[in-house]
């Protein structure tokens, strides 16, 4: 198993480019024959969007199995079902914002799986997991996120290796 990271610079760059987007698409919802209102700024968009569109970006390449995203909390996880049949590893990738930071725990077939030790920053970086199957199995995450759990994550299985 192994464990790698995204550049903080091109994340911030992706996440910046998301933002952006989804600013300017906001502007384009005003109905027509209505004044636009008025902000001192821009309403922010969803926490977990720029998480997810960095997501989106780094493994646009890759199938994807499972996904997930949303506000942060004190505990988070998921279970993918079962992954497919002709899948022999897969890679769980995780990103998170607003400065708290993110323990893991795994399981492939509802058993405890090596996880990688230490916290991981929410800081807009790619956490990538990669998680070996002898078969066809449930595979699934748990996080504790430390206080304050503020901002958005989003994370993915992504199908790494497949049988020939």
């Amino acid at each position: 198993m192994s464990s790698g990271r995204v550049t903080h610079r091109t994340v911030r760059s992706l996440a910046l480019s998301a933002l952006v987007t989804a600013l300017s698409m906001l502007g384009a919802c005003d109905r027509p024959g209505r004044p636009s209102a008025t902000h001192d700024s821009p309403p922010a968009p969803p926490a977990d969007g720029a998480a997810t569109a960095v997501l989106a970006t780094t493994f646009a390449s890759r199938e994807a199995i499972g996904s997930g995203s949303g506000e942060l909390r004190p505990q988070l996880g998921n279970t993918l079902a079962r992954t497919p049949d002709d899948v022999l590893s897969v890679t769980f990738a995780f990103v998170c914002t607003g400065g708290s930071s993110v323990t893991f725990r795994f399981t492939v077939g509802g058993v405890a799986r090596a996880s990688p030790s230490g916290a991981q920053p929410c800081d807009g970086s790619v956490f990538q997991h990669s998680i070996d199957l002898p078969e066809p199995s449930p595979v699934g995450f748990d996080a504790t996120v430390t206080a304050p759990a503020r901002g958005g994550y989003a994370y993915g299985y992504y199908t790494e290796k497949k049988r020939s």
